[in-house]
């Protein structure tokens, strides 16, 4: 036993000390599932370029290109097009009432309106045309001083803040799934790169598969073995053509999952971050369980449930805010 300890740290050292060793060894025994998702997600996306994922990019391009105050003349040229034939694909698909479709055609009428037409943009606009839903409302710009006004104060998120506190019991009672629409109505208007909304929260609200779930991960140490409910957050690749993206859906679902939980504390929902190891054996036991495609991979697990009155909360003191605010210059305090 003990040489088998030593020969495993003999093999760590030296992978430790070697850059490419150290890389391969991460790549092939630590997170090939994930690679494997970024690689067949780029895939998806480049061989499809009118997919969903590209027109939310686009139209969100394009607002941006009508907001701006110094605009050129002719913008978006490159891409409006393809932009137009996707616009035209959804909005067949769901229908008048699907929102990006929706905010397509307001954002697209109004690129039509203000664009010098070249003609590749005549082109587009005929497509345009061809289109039977209209918008149901105008495009609108806005100021800053013209956004809903502002009812919560400091203290009041302050005191959300520090009541959200992770939950190791619950109540028995389920948690319905209008309850977990309700919070993620909150969610979806976090931020998120060029509005593209590259994730998924998939909630089980059967206690022995939330409990199964949980175990795959470990460490969340539940106090008591229920669970009433738990939600895979899941990450998209198919919305990104480009290696320098591997992080940007991970970031997303991750700002998505903090909106999420502060809105489940405000309707009495307690929650419980769960990290998610990207180990190999996780992976082919999750997936086991649950379907994913190719180019999705989990960035947490969340569960949720009323609170037990006796669960015991964790102090959990938080670090200091001059050692994670700096001003003008970094030194790490560490």
């Amino acid at each position: 036993m003990q040489n088998s300890w030593f020969a495993a740290r003999s093999i760590f050292d030296l992978l430790r000390h070697n850059k490419l060793l150290w890389t391969l060894h991460i790549v092939q025994r630590k997170i090939p599932y994930r690679l494997q998702a970024f690689r067949a997600g780029i895939h998806s996306h480049k061989s499809n370029p009118t997919n969903y994922f590209i027109l939310r990019r686009n139209i969100h391009r394009i607002e941006k290109g009508i907001a701006n105050t110094t605009r050129h003349e002719v913008f978006a040229e490159k891409y409006i097009l393809q932009t137009t034939k996707a616009l035209k694909q959804l909005c067949m698909k769901k229908g008048e009432q699907d929102i990006s479709c929706q905010w397509g055609l307001a954002v697209l009428q109004e690129y039509f309106r203000v664009c010098k037409h070249t003609s590749k943009v005549q082109e587009a606009e005929n497509l345009f045309s061809s289109i039977t839903i209209e918008p149901e409302n105008k495009f609108q710009l806005y100021n800053a001083s013209e956004r809903p006004p502002l009812t919560v104060e400091y203290d009041a998120l302050h005191a959300l803040a520090q009541r959200r506190r992770s939950v190791r019991k619950f109540l028995s009672t389920p948690v319905p799934f209008k309850e977990v629409q309700k919070a993620m109505k909150i969610a979806a208007l976090s931020p998120s790169a060029c509005n593209r909304q590259p994730f998924s929260f998939l909630y089980f609200d059967d206690p022995d598969l939330s409990k199964q779930i949980a175990q795959i991960a470990g460490g969340a140490q539940l106090q008591e073995s229920n669970l009433p409910g738990i939600i895979v957050v899941v990450c998209q690749y198919r919305a990104f053509s480009e290696e320098y993206d591997m992080e940007t859906p991970v970031i997303d679902s991750s700002l998505a999952t903090m909106s999420f939980l502060l809105a489940l504390e405000t309707i009495g929902i307690s929650s419980i971050c769960i990290n998610w190891p990207q180990l190999p054996h996780n992976e082919q036991r999750i997936r086991s369980i649950i379907t994913l495609e190719p180019d999705e991979c989990i960035t947490l697990l969340i569960g949720i449930g009323y609170p037990h009155p006796d669960a015991r909360i964790l102090s959990s003191y938080k670090r200091e805010v001059a050692d994670l605010v700096y001003l003008n210059h970094y030194q790490s305090k560490i």
